[in-house]
């Protein structure tokens, strides 16, 4: 078997080209993001029967 060899121009080196591939992050989407689990995300989990 071959390794894959990957071309450079579709290689994203860094954040920046990343981000240009990208619309800006909605601000409803920034504000959504959250450091904990509130109550009833918790409760969610807590009935998953996967854990």
């Amino acid at each position: 078997m071959t390794a894959l060899q990957l071309n450079p121009d579709f290689a994203i080196a860094d954040e920046q080209s990343l981000r240009a591939l990208f619309e800006p992050t909605h601000a409803l989407a920034i504000v959504k993001c959250q450091n904990s689990l509130g109550e009833h995300a918790q409760e969610f989990i807590r009935r998953s029967p996967f854990f």
